[in-house]
């Protein structure tokens, strides 16, 4: 009897392991780096100022483990380094994601105006719908940073939100016409999931980062792994 042979799911289809974007997680890269267990793929695929950070925090343990730095120092070295970062990620994060929404709506609408132009050629009659779906592509509002800024991670701000709309409903009708500004609500708070922003934002506290601050290595006398590491991601 013969079977029917494996599928082969693309590479491109294939589900990526989502990169570290928590401090917890990257300081799960910080200790593997000086334990000589770094992954540079894994460390490449991070975006710019966690990268930074992995890499900072790194020499900061490094020194520490070697014993060029006391642990009462790498802890106020790391807790001036999480402060730093602390400010970076939270002015760009969202930027940065929306930077990547824009390149897929990008790429999306130069499909859709490929596909239009064919059903324009064609005289297809689907050609008004892909248009409109052109229309949604490039009107987008990106009003999520905004939102989230005003949320300040607080656990009643959307039922404080749904009770507004709610008790509203008839000014904001005929202020903006008939939107479904719950549903938008909704929306934002799923791309609060899709963006793992509430997990980040939750670990950039204030209070979290001084308990944060206080995790550090002691000193060791085999330091093999460090430079296994640096030799590793520097190719040296």
């Amino acid at each position: 009897m013969m079977t029917e042979p494996k599928k082969t799911i693309p590479v491109e289809t294939q589900d990526k392991p989502t990169p570290a974007e928590t401090l917890s997680e990257l300081d799960k890269l910080v200790i593997g780096f000086i334990d000589g267990d770094l992954d540079v793929a894994t460390l490449n695929s991070l975006d710019m100022f966690n990268r930074w950070l992995v890499l900072s925090m790194s020499a900061i343990y490094s020194c520490t483990k070697i014993g060029l730095l006391s642990a009462k120092s790498c802890v106020k070295a790391k807790y001036k380094l999480l402060q730093e970062y602390r400010r970076f990620r939270t002015d760009t994060f969202f930027a940065g994601k929306e930077h990547i929404e824009w390149i897929k709506r990008t790429k999306e609408t130069s499909c859709k105006l490929t596909e239009l132009s064919k059903a324009i050629a064609d005289h297809d009659t689907n050609m008004l719908q892909i248009a409109l779906q052109i229309i949604d592509l490039l009107t987008k509002h990106d009003v999520y940073n905004k939102l989230f800024i005003l949320s300040d991670a607080s656990d009643t701000y959307k039922e404080k939100c749904l009770k507004t709309l709610t008790e509203n409903d008839t000014a904001f009708l005929d202020e903006f016409g008939n939107i479904p500004f719950v549903d938008l609500l909704f929306k934002f708070y799923k791309s609060t999931e899709e963006t793992r922003a509430t997990e980040v934002f939750k670990e950039l506290d204030a209070d979290n980062i001084r308990t944060v601050a206080c995790h550090v290595p002691v000193k060791s006398d085999d330091c093999r792994g460090i430079a296994k590491s640096y030799k590793e991601y520097f190719s040296i």
